[in-house]
């Protein structure tokens, strides 16, 4: 078989994978929520407006970052995607960092569950039993939740990925308000870009 022609064997056989690839592409990859069926759109204008972020810093140099997220094509702007984007940072590389979606609709269940992690974690923080934790978990798997150790020590986590951030127990109550005002602020955002196409 000459060079010329291996070549142009790997390349239709390269290329008969792509495309069969492509034509066997299962349903479950279509968009599965509202931010992701917008950017989905070929040919479509959508404008993405990330609004004022939030830190909350843990540690060992681990933090959050909370960024409310308004995404809307310009032609019907009550129709958008709002949503918070919660940044984990484990560490300083890039690969230490992940984000998750929390849609608006997601918050208030967030909010409920918060409320009840802050409950027990005052219910568990005098006693001495074996390690236990509690967390709640969004669409977008994150995960926010808090341990027990047998020694009385208590830390809350978020994690995403495989990004973990660590902080103190009274940070829930921190988390709680930060995603209460997001969300408000959400609510009362009004699109800036003028309607278009």
């Amino acid at each position: 078989m000459t060079p010329r022609l291996r070549t142009a064997l790997v390349a239709a056989i390269l290329s008969f994978g792509l495309v069969a690839h492509a034509q066997m592409a299962p349903a479950s990859e279509r968009p599965t929520d509202r931010l992701e069926a917008l950017n989905a759109r070929s040919g479509k204008v959508s404008v993405r407006e990330f609004l004022e972020t939030k830190t909350v810093y843990g540690f060992s140099a681990t933090r959050i970052e909370l960024t409310p997220i308004y995404a809307y094509d310009p032609s019907n702007a009550g129709d958008g995607f709002r949503g918070i984007r919660v940044r984990v940072v484990a560490g300083p590389k890039e690969y230490d960092r992940s984000a998750a979606i929390v849609d608006r609709n997601e918050v208030g269940q967030i909010l409920a569950g918060l409320d009840y992690l802050i409950d027990l974690g005052k219910r568990w923080e005098a006693e001495m039993e074996p390690y236990r934790e509690a967390d709640l978990t969004t669409e977008d798997g994150l995960k926010i939740g808090f341990y027990h150790t047998e020694e009385g020590k208590q830390a809350v986590y978020v994690s995403h990925s495989d990004n973990t951030a660590f902080f103190a127990l009274e940070d829930l109550a921190v988390l709680k308000e930060l995603f209460a005002v997001l969300a408000k602020t959400l609510d009362e955002h009004r699109p800036t870009a003028a309607e278009g196409p």
